[in-house]
């Protein structure tokens, strides 16, 4: 369980050895959750979309933020 408002997202990279900070999620005091891609991680060449339909990243770089609901929130490891 997460007692923060917010953590951290890992991810790891095809042929990487450790992973990597992708972005933020965020829960807002109506329990809504918004994710944001990290700017280093959008920079990288090796950057993916943890979940291409509902997180596009590299190819849709003006879709940066989501909004989701607990129902629709994708399984991702957070880690606080």
């Amino acid at each position: 369980m997460i007692s923060s408002n917010r953590a951290y997202v890992w991810i790891w990279l095809p042929g990487q050895t450790s992973p990597v900070v992708a972005g933020l999620v965020e829960r807002d005091d109506q329990d809504r959750y918004r994710f944001a891609y990290g700017r280093r991680y959008l920079a990288r060449e090796d950057a993916i979309s943890l979940y291409p339909d509902e997180l596009p990243c590299c190819s849709h770089r003006r879709q940066r933020h989501v909004r989701m609901t607990n129902h629709g929130f994708p399984s991702i490891s957070l880690t606080a």
